[in-house]
């Protein structure tokens, strides 16, 4: 946190900086592979479905309350560092599970309304790889830049409800895929 503080002296309230745990599930993309387990029962994998935990650190940012300045800014601050997984069971292709990992880093720009939140940035995934346990083989797409909005409510004092949208494309040698997706999460400030 005093590493952030020169970065922006005039905005900076010293104490309000937060750690950040936010933990959420999205829906939706391209879809990847189809599984079959061995009771022959179907199942996809889509870029951009898969639960994730996400943690970081948020600050709150406004002029330093005094006698001349007692604005505030409704702005919040946050960079997180995620880690995003889906799995399915493919007995008949792979033999084993297959499962899409990969490492995320967000940036989040948040404009605060009483206990409601929306906010957007940048977001990267690092290392898109698609695991196939039975053979051991891995499959991985470039790491990719995309965006996401959200919004969400403070339901009790440090816990927020709420739904996000992301937008992006993995690639490879082989072509595109969207890994445009919803989904909801809960988020804890400590």
């Amino acid at each position: 946190m005093s590493l952030l503080i020169p970065l922006a002296p005039p905005l900076w309230a010293s104490d309000e900086a937060f750690w950040v745990l936010r933990l959420g599930y999205d829906d939706g993309g391209d879809r990847l592979i189809r599984g079959i387990d061995a009771d022959g029962d179907s199942d996809t994998l889509e870029a951009g479905t898969a639960g994730y935990v996400e943690a970081g650190i948020m600050a709150r940012l406004g002029v330093n309350p005094s006698q001349d300045s007692p604005i505030t800014l409704p702005i919040d601050l946050e960079i997180n560092l995620g880690f995003k997984s889906d799995q399915i069971e493919d007995d008949q292709i792979s033999g084993g599970d297959v499962s899409f990992e990969r490492w995320t880093i967000t940036g989040i720009a948040w404009w605060r309304i009483g206990k409601l939140r929306t906010g957007f940035g940048p977001v990267i995934h690092f290392d898109p790889v698609i695991h196939f346990e039975g053979s051991g083989a891995n499959l991985g797409t470039d790491s990719t830049f995309g965006a996401t909005a959200l919004v969400d409510y403070t339901v009790l004092g440090a816990v927020q409800m709420g739904a996000r949208a992301t937008m992006m494309d993995y690639s490879s040698d082989t072509g595109k895929s969207s890994a445009d997706a919803v989904g909801v999460y809960m988020g804890f400030q400590f």
